[in-house]
């Protein structure tokens, strides 16, 4: 969506990282081009790897109570249709790009492209092994299962997903009616299939629902593995507005 010409773009980029701004003209567009042909997938991970670690080593990524927030989402993605060098054939016109992301540093931890027929709950299945220890996973209102809160229970990944769908659990629908703050409920347990799926247990897994009644009136509910103890009901409503900011 750039408003110039691709050697402009590359002339001012490394314009910025000379102090002076006397840098003679070295790669062309057609050299670019060449070379972005040529490049690496591999090597754009490794990259990105590289900058989430030197930003968090500087502290240029924030944490909520501790915690380092990493948000989760796909959307559709709709790339140029053109033939492909390498495979000779179309690109699929329609795909799924998924992301964790780092709100407030805006960096992304990692990112993947699926095909149209792939879940957003099988994309970020594929992607947990990318979460550290230290990391919340914030999730929207697509992600709610029985398996999903089973299995990340099971893993020890600390997580907050808001489950407030009008079709959603029989507990969460209780707690909105019962006005109360928070409950720890019992959820089904998985079917069989998502247990052997997802190489969880398979147990009813237990969950903290808490209720968040947002400025204008609108009541919310997330669910958490995380304890009353360390995370009373009232400090959500922040976690809440850093990962749906926009």
């Amino acid at each position: 969506m750039r408003n110039q010409s691709q050697q402009v773009t590359l002339d001012s980029f490394f314009c910025s990282l000379s102090g002076d701004g006397d840098w003679q003209r070295l790669v062309s567009d057609r050299g670019f081009a060449k070379a972005r042909d040529r490049l690496e997938w591999g090597a754009l991970e490794r990259l990105n790897t590289f900058v989430v670690e030197r930003a968090d080593a500087l502290g240029l990524v924030s944490r909520w109570r501790g915690l380092r927030v990493v948000a989760a989402d796909a959307s559709v993605l709709m790339p140029a249709v053109r033939p492909c060098l390498t495979r000779r054939r179309l690109a699929s016109p329609d795909q799924r790009l998924f992301t964790l992301y780092l709100p407030g540093a805006e960096l992304t931890l990692h990112a993947s492209v699926h095909g149209a027929s792939v879940s957003e709950r099988q994309m970020l299945f594929e992607a947990l092994e990318c979460l550290g220890p230290d990391d919340l996973l914030v999730l929207d209102r697509g992600y709610p299962a029985a398996w999903l809160v089973a299995y990340l229970t099971e893993k020890k990944i600390r997580f907050c997903m808001r489950c407030d769908k009008n079709n959603g659990w029989t507990a969460m629908r209780a707690l909105i009616c019962s006005g109360q703050a928070e409950a720890v409920v019992t959820l089904k347990k998985p079917s069989r299939q998502d247990a052997a799926d997802y190489l969880c247990e398979g147990s009813p897994p237990q969950v903290r629902l808490v209720r968040m009644v947002t400025p204008d009136g609108q009541i919310r509910v997330v669910a958490t593995n995380l304890t009353a103890t360390d995370f009373p009901s009232e400090v959500f409503g922040d976690l809440y507005h850093q990962r749906w900011r926009m």
